[in-house]
């Protein structure tokens, strides 16, 4: 008795064995990334990191910048952008507004995101003042959007494809992500401290007492 489907499997195993006999690593492959027009290539570059930080108190804004938090700044998204261009990829600058601390994105051939902005912008006071992301998709990046509301004027960046309520969408550009984690403490540095705080602030038994079900007694003389 013979498996019926014995010669398909054999004629896929030797299919398979000529595909990967013939294959070839690609010229330059490290700088090929693929898009919906074709391909296209992104020279090597060095990325820096853009946080994204809501404030801790209102009203709701935002603050771009290279900068960690700190009392008045929580973290909120990590991207990784271009410090200088590469092909296809835009320039957008940071200005900021203060009475609140704020931070506005655009591109640099717009003057405004929003018509509606009728804030007084300035630089950074910072050296980070700039920095270039692709306005197309490409694998690996992520698509960022660029909100604003008003009262006052306040600019947000955010990963959801629909704006929140009261905010107006303006473009979009794309980045790398990140997630920013504590490294977890080594097994000897836990059982340590699992032990100091078994020890530390266990109250002490009172004297001529004892425990029984969880409940002090007074010991019977």
């Amino acid at each position: 008795m013979s498996w019926d489907g014995q010669e398909d499997a054999e004629s896929e195993v030797a299919w398979r064995e000529e595909v990967l006999r013939e294959w070839r690593v690609p010229t330059g492959w490290e700088e090929q990334m693929w898009s919906e027009d074709g391909i296209k290539y992104v020279k090597d570059s060095r990325l820096v990191r853009l946080n994204v930080q809501e404030s801790v108190f209102g009203p709701y804004r935002q603050r771009f910048t290279r900068l960690e938090t700190d009392a008045q700044w929580t973290p909120l998204l990590y991207l990784y952008v271009y410090p200088s261009a590469v092909d296809s990829s835009r320039r957008y600058l940071l200005e900021r507004a203060e009475e609140p601390h704020r931070t506005r994105i655009r591109w640099d051939r717009d003057e405004k995101p929003q018509a509606r902005d009728t804030t007084t912008w300035h630089a950074p006071r910072t050296p980070f003042r700039e920095f270039f992301a692709l306005p197309e998709p490409l694998p690996g990046l992520t698509e960022c959007h660029v909100d604003w509301t008003s009262a006052p004027d306040r600019y947000m960046i955010t990963q959801n494809h629909r704006p929140a309520a009261a905010w107006l969408r303006c473009f979009r550009f794309f980045a790398y992500t990140a997630t920013k984690s504590r490294a977890p403490a080594s097994p000897e540095s836990a059982e340590r401290g699992l032990e100091a705080r078994g020890t530390r602030g266990t109250p002490k038994k009172k004297k001529g007492t004892t425990s029984s079900c969880g409940r002090g007694r007074r010991a019977r003389r």
